[in-house]
């Protein structure tokens, strides 16, 4: 069975992994685990944000973080997915209906953004089944 909450401090090493997992493979860019174990201890301690996860026999299967932040030279708050993975089919969706829930009731937050590091149409369409409607190019300049 499928148990959905949000992770707390003894939690941090597993959902850490999770989201060191789920980032994509990069040669000009180096992963920080020590970084993504702070974000992911941020979130855990902060209830400004948006955190959730699965687990799966006690097992983390599925995450996602949104941090909430003002957006700049426009009024209210704006989150932007951080991190949202899932190993195990459905978990993810559910995962997305909840930070949307968690959006719809925040009169603060005015705009969601979740950039892509590859592009997946299956999280396009999913994406589109939650109300996201516009996706534009990310111009990304590396040094080296």
């Amino acid at each position: 069975m499928i148990e959905y909450r949000r992770i707390r401090v003894s939690d941090v090493g597993p959902i850490a992994d999770l989201a060191f997992e789920s980032m994509p493979k990069d040669d000009r860019l180096r992963v920080s685990k020590e970084k993504v174990w702070r974000w992911v201890t941020m979130f855990a301690t902060s209830y400004e944000h948006f955190q959730l996860a699965a687990f799966e026999d006690g097992v983390a299967v599925a995450g996602i973080a949104a941090y909430v932040s003002e957006m700049p030279f426009y009024e209210r708050q704006e989150a932007t997915i951080m991190f949202c993975y899932a190993k195990v089919p459905g978990t993810g969706f559910r995962l997305l209906r909840a930070l949307m829930r968690f959006v719809n009731e925040s009169m603060l937050i005015r705009r969601v953004q979740w950039a892509q590091n590859t592009f997946d149409e299956r999280i396009v369409r999913l994406a589109r089944r939650l109300g996201f409607t516009e996706s534009h190019p990310v111009l990304m300049f590396h040094k080296g």
